[in-house]
C-alpha cells in the first residue's frame, strides 16, 4: 500500500493539485498539520502522529512551505526519513529557524548516543504524547527548553500526572509559537566526563564531579591514562568527526554512552590544569598543517 503525505495542511492551489493527483496515484494521501503533531524517537524507531493519524509509515512526503513552522517541519522530515520515507527535498534544507537543541538531540538519538526523545507541537498533541509515554514506560523523564543552555530550565517529572499541568502552562504561554514541548527519557548517568575533541580524536578527558555551586562551575578530577583511553575510544566512536568540541559525555548504569552537551567553542583552562595536557598544543597538532 503506497502512502503520500503533504505538509502543511493549509494547501495552496498547487497543493490542492498535488492532493488530487496523489489521490489518483497513491493508495492513501494524508495532509499533515505539523503544529498538531507529536513525535516519539524511541526503541530505534520514530512514531509520528498528526492529530489522530499515524503517519509513521509514509512512503513519500512533499513539503510545500515552512514559514512559521520550521521547528515542526524539521522534526517531521527527520523522523520520516529515519523510517525510510522519501522526503522529496534534502532534509538539510529544513532548518529550525532559531538556535536550538532540536537537530542535535535527534542526531544523537539516531547515532545511538542520545536518550529517547519526544516532541509535541500543541496542547492536544502533548496530551496524547504524555499518555503514550506513560504506556511505554518512558518515565521518569526530563522536560527541556529546546533553546536552553546547559541545565537551565530542565524539569524532572516522574509521572504523566505531574507532566500534564506543566504541558498545559507551556502551551498557554506560547500560543501559536513554533515551539515544541521537548521531553527525554531520564538516563541513569553513573559517571560523567568532560572531554576535548579535535576532528574526532579525544585529546584530553577528566572526570566531571557533581556540584551544587553554580557560581564556581564544575569540579574536575584527573583520570589515569587507561581511563582516558577508554573514555576517548568510546567518545570518538560517536562524536562529530570534524571540528573542535568540548563535550560532556556520560556512561549509564548499563554501560551505554550518552552525549550530554557539545560546545563548539570550549573553554579549557581548568580542564588543562587538571589533565596536565597542553590543550592548545594538542589542538594544533591534531588539525595538521
Amino acid at each position: 500500500m503506497s502512502k503520500l503525505g503533504i505538509a502543511p495542511s493549509s494547501l495552496t492551489e498547487e497543493g490542492r493539485d498535488l492532493l488530487q493527483s496523489g489521490q489518483r496515484m497513491f493508495d492513501e494521501v494524508v495532509v499533515i498539520n505539523p503544529h498538531n503533531m507529536w513525535v516519539a524517537f524511541e526503541n530505534n524507531t520514530a512514531r509520528v502522529f498528526s492529530g489522530q493519524d499515524d503517519v509513521s509509515d509514509l512512503d513519500v512526503l512533499i513539503v510545500r512551505r515552512t514559514q512559521n513552522m520550521g521547528a515542526a517541519i524539521s522534526v517531521l522530515v527527520r523522523a520520516l526519513e529515519f523510517n525510510g520515507c522519501n522526503v522529496v527535498d534534502p532534509i538539510s534544507r529544513y532548518s529550525v529557524g532559531f538556535a536550538s537543541k532540536l537537530k542535535t538531540s535527534i542526531r544523537r538519538w539516531r547515532d545511538g548516543c542520545g536518550p529517547d526523545s519526544y516532541f509535541a507541537f500543541s496542547a492536544t498533541a502533548a496530551r496524547d504524547m504524555i499518555t503514550h509515554m506513560r504506556q511505554n514506560g518512558s518515565y521518569p523523564a526530563i522536560i527541556k527548553p529546546i533553546n536552553g543552555r546547559g541545565s537551565d530550565g530542565k524539569i524532572i517529572v516522574n509521572t504523566a500526572k505531574a507532566t500534564r499541568p506543566i504541558s498545559t502552562q507551556f502551551f498557554a504561554d506560547r500560543d501559536g509559537d513554533d515551539m515544541p514541548l521537548f521531553m527525554q527519557k531520564f538516563e541513569d548517568i553513573t559517571h560523567e566526563y568532560r572531554v576535548v575533541v579535535v576532528n574526532g580524536t579525544v585529546i584530553a578527558a577528566v572526570l566531571k564531579n557533581k556540584t551544587s555551586n553554580r557560581s564556581t562551575g564544575s569540579e574536575f578530577t584527573r583520570l589515569p591514562d587507561r581511563a582516558v583511553d577508554i573514555v576517548g575510544q568510546r567518545t570518538s566512536a560517536v562524536c562529530n568527526p570534524e571540528g573542535i568540541f568540548g563535550i560532556d559525555v556520560g556512561f549509564t548504569s548499563d554501560r551505554r554512552i550518552i552525549i550530554i552537551e557539545e560546545n563548539r567553542a570550549p573553554e579549557w583552562r581548568r580542564l588543562q590544569e587538571v589533565s596536565g595536557v597542553n590543550i592548545a598544543d594538542a589542538i594544533l597538532t591534531n588539525i595538521g598543517q
